[in-house]
């Protein structure tokens, strides 16, 4: 067999590094560090021979270099297995290892025609029938027989390579006698492919139909690159037997992925191992991405990975690359062995936390901005779905009687988040206090900052520091660099004239502070190892300004608040209108404004006021419309609504508290939604979804778009009060056109803003190690 610029070495080197290696790996689990040791001798290449029987597919990879172990390397049933130091005679038995070995037996029999490769290659095949673990009559895994810290992954976890290499053992077992238990646990195989990590399988998620087969099947996914191009392999082994329709598309989905994440994987001079830790692949590995690259590029055609392969194989002669990569991991290993302990030993006085808690303490640093009722909001669901997983604890910058809550030293006046340098001063005082905390032994796992700038910054270099998972959740604020406006709303009271020269110093900290939100945007971009995020536009800016990879970003689910999901009888509802003084056969419509919202309230009165003019008098006399608004804003509403003339039908309705707006959603037919910003409330727009409204909302918003298509809402073009108006007069003509969009955009809710969902989001983000008996639970 053809090997690229591989040079063997004698198989009694390789017998005594193969079982140097197996000690250490008894002593201790492996590591990536360790596989520089474990696979620095095994040299795979890509097949260019014809076998002698065509009717049988060659493996295309050529992994022939692992039948020079087998004099040593096998037990008294000619299994293939890891032996011990001398005196040691433990043995470990690795299902990806057979699985290969069993390659290489298929290979040398189809190109030699031997009977004792055949009797080789189904011996392993019976071992690997026997030790299936069967999780369902449909998934069958294989598990790792170690752990690997590294990953947080336990003994026992499922391997997306293990999956991959069985799969095509199986498959070719099957072309070989023809026997239907071969296909049928090659099925069950199959079935891991088609699960989520959180289920068992080796599935994660990315982005909205992305999806990757783990090496290290747990989360926080890792993303290594090698495990997941092995699994495809035996995917194209299983289709070009099965012509299964529903793993080709599985396939396709897997493809689009890896086109999406491959330009992280390529540094510029050498490739990663992973995304988790973007560690630089050890030389062999490196190589090991070129050929499964080469490989997948011949099976499917693409340009895109013969092109990458070509360009890694590059990297691999260029002396200068080479060297490069290999300094670089040098200091990394340094860094991570001895740097980083010193620093955090010597430097800032952190110790190893002594928590005998099950659960995983969680640290919510908390902003004091404008959107702190909404975020509260969400924690609160967090909290409930999370209390058998998370010891949860939060840190806010004021004075907080609540209970689990740290609150740091009360900042002065001057440092707040509204000016520069208050921004700044604000961000290191919350970074202090957290820094406080952390070498106080409260031995945090994750730290979950509730905004994308100043608490995400502060908790990513302190994370970075004191070596915790930073998950940053974003509602919004990472558009205020980009909305001129939205400082101005802070100051809803106008303040008396003050002299020219403080007049002056705030001009200059204004000047200055859409700059520092983007710094401070740029390092929490930088620091933090996930983004959970409700809206479109802010996933846009962190990939396209701030160069996020896509795999860091996850879509947050919110939990609409279950008031609003009770179902309200008929009677119940009139009696509500009734109690505010309405008809009980009025056409109401409900507008709220949040400070989140941007609402143009001219825009909205005047598509209000079209709508009045076009409908008939009979039915204009039903319609009344309720405006939600805060106190201080009020005066505002009614003037706009007085220069209209619209004082019969519009009224103002409270001060816009949580449980008001969800009484008037209740009562509602029709919700109005217009905003000229995009930092809009997606909370609640879904909780008028969840009372059955018909949501009328603008295109500004990705998210609007995503939750009102396939008629569950209508969707109108910002500052366009025609198309409002057109809305609004087409639902108060048809009701039940009006009733209708209400019940699908319930149903949507209900069953895609769940409990479950958001807990298996909150975990895909954090840590989850699946034990058997949970996957062999969920599945069932």
């Amino acid at each position: 067999m053809k090997k690229y610029g591989f040079k063997p070495l004698a198989p009694n080197q390789l017998r005594a590094d193969a079982a140097h290696r197996f000690s250490a790996t008894l002593a201790g689990p492996v590591t990536l560090r360790d596989r520089d040791d474990e696979f620095a001798h095994l040299r795979y290449g890509r097949v260019t021979e014809k076998p002698l029987l065509p009717s049988l597919p060659l493996y295309p990879l050529d992994i022939s270099s692992l039948l020079a172990l087998s004099t040593t390397h096998l037990d008294q049933r000619g299994v293939f297995c890891l032996t011990g130091s001398p005196g040691n005679t433990a043995r470990l038995y690795h299902p990806r290892a057979i699985a290969q070995y069993a390659l290489a037996h298929w290979n040398a029999y189809l190109l030699s025609g031997q009977e004792l490769h055949r009797d080789g290659f189904l011996r392993q095949v019976e071992w690997l029938l026997t030790h299936e673990l069967c999780l369902s009559d449909e998934v069958g895994v294989w598990p790792v027989p170690y752990a690997i810290p590294a990953y947080h992954a336990p003994v026992s976890s499922a391997s997306a390579s293990t999956q991959g290499c069985v799969l095509s053992v199986m498959i070719r077992a099957y072309q070989l006698t023809g026997s239907e238990v071969f296909l049928q646990t090659a099925r069950r195989a199959v079935g891991a492919y088609q699960l989520d990590i959180l289920d068992g399988g080796i599935a994660a998620p990315i982005g909205e139909d992305g999806l990757f087969f783990e090496e290290v099947a747990v989360y926080p996914a890792a993303h290594i690159l090698s495990g997941c191009l092995l699994a495809l392999l035996g995917l194209y082994d299983y289709v070009g037997v099965t012509q299964d329709g529903r793993i080709e598309l599985l396939i396709e989905r897997c493809i689009s992925t890896l086109h999406l994440l491959l330009n992280c994987f390529d540094t510029g001079y050498w490739s990663r191992y992973d995304l988790l830790h973007e560690y630089l692949a050890p030389e062999f590995y490196h190589t090991f991405h070129a050929t499964l690259l080469e490989i997948l590029g011949h099976v499917t055609g693409c340009d895109h990975c013969l092109k990458l392969a070509a360009r890694w194989h590059r990297y691999a002669r260029h002396p200068l690359c080479s060297l490069r990569s290999l300094l670089t991991r040098r200091m990394a290993t340094w860094w991570d062995n001895r740097g980083k302990l010193w620093l955090r030993v010597h430097l800032l006085g952190l110790t190893t936390p002594g928590n005998s808690s099950s659960l995983r303490r969680v640290c919510v640093p908390l902003p004091l901005l404008p959107e702190a009722d909404h975020t509260r909001n969400m924690l609160n669901s967090i909290a409930q779905v999370m209390e058998l997983q998370w010891q949860i604890s939060y840190l806010v910058q004021h004075s907080c009687e609540t209970k689990r809550t740290h609150a740091a030293k009360q900042p002065a006046p001057f440092i707040h988040p509204w000016r520069f340098p208050g921004i700044l001063l604000y961000c290191w005082h919350g970074g202090w206090q957290l820094l406080r905390l952390v070498r106080q032994g409260e031995g945090y796992h994750l730290l979950l900052p509730q905004d994308g700038i100043v608490c995400a910054a502060f908790a990513g270099l302190v994370g970075k520091l004191a070596g915790v998972r930073v998950v940053c959740m974003d509602s919004g604020s990472m558009l205020w660099p980009q909305s001129p406006g939205q400082h101005s709303r802070r100051a809803l009271v106008r303040q008396p004239r003050l002299p020219w020269y403080e007049r002056f110093c705030r001009a200059v900290g204004m000047l200055l502070y859409r700059p520092s939100l983007r710094m401070l945007a740029a390092i929490a971009a930088r620091c933090c190892d996930q983004f959970l995020l409700a809206n479109e536009e802010v996933a846009e800016i962190y990939r396209t300004r701030f160069k996020v990879c896509p795999d860091r970003i996850m879509r947050l689910i919110p939990l609409v608040n279950a008031a609003s999901l009770t179902i309200v009888e008929k009677g119940a509802k009139l009696r509500l209108r009734v109690g505010c003084g309405l008809s009980p056969d009025v056409i109401l419509i409900a507008l709220a404004h949040r400070p989140l919202v941007e609402v143009d309230l001219s825009v909205a009165l005047e598509g209000i006021a079209l709508a009045l003019r076009t409908l008939p008098p009979l039915i204009r006399t039903y319609v009344r419309v309720l405006i939600a608004e805060e106190r201080l804003g009020q005066g505002k509403v009614m003037e706009e609504i007085k220069r209209r003339h619209l004082e019969d039908v519009c009224w103002v309705w409270g001060e816009a508290r949580p449980e008001e707006i969800r009484q008037l959603l209740t009562m509602a037919d029709i919700f109005l939604s217009v905003g000229t910003c995009r930092a809009d409330d997606i909370l609640m727009v879904l909780e008028a979804m969840a009372a059955g409204c018909a949501v009328v909302a603008t295109r500004t918003s990705l998210s609007h778009a995503r939750l009102l298509t396939e008629g569950r809402g209508i969707s109108v073009l910002p500052d366009n009060p025609a198309e409002i108006g057109i809305a609004l007069t087409d639902l108060c003509k048809d009701l039940q056109l009006c009733r209708h969009m209400g019940s699908r955009a319930r149903e949507y809710v209900a069953h895609h803003h769940t409990i479950q969902i958001l807990q298996r989001n909150l975990l895909r983000a954090s840590f989850f190690a699946p034990t058997l008996a949970e996957a062999r639970k969920s599945v069932l």
